[in-house]
């Protein structure tokens, strides 16, 4: 999965493990997970006893007043702690996942000009800026000069977004001077590396 593609689903996920885990229980036991979704339906189905055979043997599952407030509670809780768990992982595998996030200025499939995501964009351009030492100003300006191209460049048949801004890069390198856009070519230097592409860049060396 590319680089920014991902830090939008892992944010996605990290965003779905906070509300499980900081809001599954709600006195008295209502709201949260408890009345949604998948959860919602299997608390609504266990009200009715449900029969089932294991090794012949009769074995029933549910019933009136079976599913308990106190084995809700147990089981949201044994659930939290699985989440918490995941997430202190994830955090353990992606120690950089701040920065990786920062790459999210280079998705193309939803660019828009409105002022929230403008400011969300000079947020991104300013973290970049200040972990490969690449002057901001510079940055930001060969940024909104390359991302047009790199929009038509994933249009007209770019397999991925680094892809794009690689083609784009390399249209505006042939036709000025190999030291054109030194900040941002710093910055997808990066933005490549961390998509384990560094073999792209053999070629701007």
């Amino acid at each position: 999965m590319p680089l920014a593609e991902f830090c939008l689903f892992s944010l996605s996920v990290m965003f779905c493990f906070h509300v499980l885990t900081i809001k599954s229980v709600l006195p008295p036991l209502q709201g949260g997970i408890i009345d949604q979704g998948f959860t919602g339906f299997m608390l609504e189905s266990l009200k009715k006893p449900r029969g089932f055979l294991v090794n012949r043997v009769a074995k029933t599952i549910g019933g009136e007043n079976k599913v308990t407030p106190e084995v809700i509670l147990k089981c949201v809780e044994r659930l939290q702690a699985f989440l918490t768990l995941t997430l202190e992982t994830l955090k353990a595998e992606f120690p950089g996942h701040d920065l990786l996030s920062a790459f999210r200025v280079f998705e193309l499939s939803n660019v828009k000009g409105d002022g929230q995501s403008k400011a969300r964009e000079d947020e991104f351009l300013e973290r970049l800026s200040k972990v490969t030492k690449v002057h901001l100003q510079t940055l930001k300006n060969d940024f909104k000069e390359l991302q047009p191209i790199a929009m038509y460049e994933r249009r007209t048949g770019a397999t991925s977004n680094f892809e794009a801004w690689r083609k784009a890069l390399l249209r505006v390198k042939n036709r000025r001077s190999l030291s054109s856009m030194p900040a941002l070519s710093v910055v997808l230097q990066h933005y490549g590396s961390w998509n384990g592409l560094c073999s792209y860049w053999f070629a701007l060396a």
